[in-house]
């Protein structure tokens, strides 16, 4: 099995991943990796991220305009923006339910667990107005003090030298957010 083969595989694991942990729904989310310093594996547009097959991922240039054959995820501009500016390999945007639906009322999260407060920290939250991300400087800014950004009414994009890091910074903030709002329901019994 050639590299390319190897890293699509990766994807498609990580895209079942958060599929199976129901940090996506339907067509939402996308996946990039970084194969060098000029391109990039990315998921399609309209690919469901835990039914991903090879043919859903294309290899694009960072700095062409052009996609690849099928067409690119319209968060192609954010992705590559990222990987110019991060070392960092993998980018996983996902639209996790109730991170995306706390951060919709509220500007930061009270971490209560000594886990999410070592490995999350203060949450950057960047203002969201498209359903297609147009804040690129802003994500870009927020990733330079976390590598992971929640996009208000949005969903969040996270960073990592592999998909299993970023992957698993999206479902800790997650979980964080479960147990930030278990704990208001338990406190007012």
């Amino acid at each position: 099995m050639n590299k390319i083969s190897t890293l699509k595989k990766e994807i498609i694991n990580v895209g079942r991943l958060l599929w199976d942990k129901e940090l996506v729904a339907a067509c939402s989310g996308n996946i990039s990796l970084k194969i060098d310093n000029r391109n990039i594996l990315i998921t399609t547009h309209g690919s469901c991220l835990g039914m991903l097959g090879q043919e859903d991922i294309v290899k694009i240039n960072l700095h062409a305009k052009a996609g690849a054959g099928k067409r690119v995820t319209m968060e192609k501009p954010v992705h590559a923006i990222i990987h110019k500016n991060f070392p960092q390999a993998a980018v996983v945007h996902a639209h996790p339910a109730f991170t995306t639906g706390y951060f919709t009322v509220r500007n930061n999260l009270s971490c209560l667990t000594f886990e999410s407060k070592l490995l999350l920290g203060d949450v950057p939250v960047v203002r969201q107005n498209t359903a297609t991300i147009t804040n690129l400087n802003r994500v870009v800014a927020a990733l330079k003090k976390s590598k992971i950004v929640v996009l208000k009414r949005h969903g969040v994009i996270s960073i990592g030298d592999t998909l299993s890091e970023a992957f698993f910074r999206i479902q800790l903030l997650e979980d964080a957010v479960k147990v930030n709002l278990s704990a208001r329901i338990f406190s007012q019994t």
